[in-house]
């Protein structure tokens, strides 16, 4: 009886874990692939990148000795949708930041901005159900960095 009872909770405890085990590891094979869509991008421009991140629903690739910046403003989609700025060109590159509450962030993103372009890099959006678990406070600081590595390239 006891071992019977034993064989029940593990595998009552087995159903339960699995689904979590199969997200997390399929969650870290599809930032994998899109990593790896993105070198392959950046190989065919002939770039090499110094940084390459996920933040949110962002790609984002910096070839900081080409100054090119590359990023998918949509990662979940699974479309190689990549967008390359010329840093040399670069006019400005701020992070907006919108508050509900006080003490509470609703939206954060990277802008950066051409003389030709403007691009909007949503990086948080607490609204939207779609998109990966990201807590703000961290988003903003992978955001301020990201700032300064861009902003250090910038031509005056």
């Amino acid at each position: 009886m006891d071992t019977y009872s034993m064989f029940i909770g593990l595998g009552i405890a087995l159903l339960f874990f699995l689904p979590i085990i199969y997200i997390i590891i399929n969650g870290s094979s599809s930032e994998r692939k899109t990593l790896k869509r993105m070198k392959s991008f950046g190989n065919g421009q002939q770039l090499t990148f110094s940084n390459l991140e996920i933040i949110g629903n962002v790609a984002l690739g910096l070839d900081a000795e080409k100054k090119q910046l590359l990023f998918n403003n949509n990662v979940s989609n699974k479309k190689s949708d990549f967008k390359l700025v010329d840093l040399t060109q670069l006019q400005n590159c701020e992070i907006s930041v919108r508050n509900a509450k006080p003490n509470e962030i609703e939206c954060i993103q990277l802008d950066v901005d051409n003389p030709k372009e403007h691009h909007e890099l949503l990086l948080y959006n607490e609204r939207e159900e779609d998109t990966p678990f990201i807590d703000a406070k961290v988003c903003l600081h992978r955001a301020q960095e990201w700032q300064k590595m861009v902003n250090k390239l910038k031509v005056s």
